[in-house]
């Protein structure tokens, strides 16, 4: 028997009944706690919305990186925009737009926003994501 194992017989750290029933394992946790709507309050406008927690930590970083200028909050936005923007570039264009005009929107990006263009920017790509993630149900 090698170093770890249990010896045949009683032994206390043994969990011979295994996980309770019912108990929610990891992946479904961190499913259900995306999936929730939390009460965010906008600082800059004081507006009470409802929203996901990653919509509410998305909004979060915007106000730190803007108004506080935050510049690792600015960096780690602007990291995760360019990747959804290079991932949407090597899909298929549903929108059909030109590439002059995707080129036009990607330096737009490079730009300072206001909140208010942010948030339509966020709620864009919420749409481009909702209909990715449709799209791939109907083709399984």
């Amino acid at each position: 028997m090698s170093k770890g194992q249990f010896k045949s017989g009683y032994d206390p750290r043994r969990n011979l009944e295994g996980r309770p029933h019912g108990s929610k394992n990891y992946t479904t946790v961190i499913s259900n706690f995306i999936e929730a709507t939390v009460n965010y309050t906008n600082p800059l406008t004081d507006e009470k919305i409802d929203c996901t927690p990653p919509e509410a930590l998305i909004m979060h970083l915007y106000y730190l990186a803007i108004v506080k200028d935050n510049t690792a909050a600015a960096k780690l936005l602007l990291d995760k925009i360019e990747e959804i923007v290079t991932k949407e570039e090597e899909e298929i264009n549903p929108d059909g737009m030109t590439e002059e005009e995707i080129n036009a929107e990607l330096r737009k990006l490079d730009e300072f926003k206001s909140i208010e263009e942010l948030n339509e920017d966020i709620a864009h790509l919420k749409n481009v994501i909702n209909r990715k993630e449709k799209e791939q149900l109907r083709n399984q």
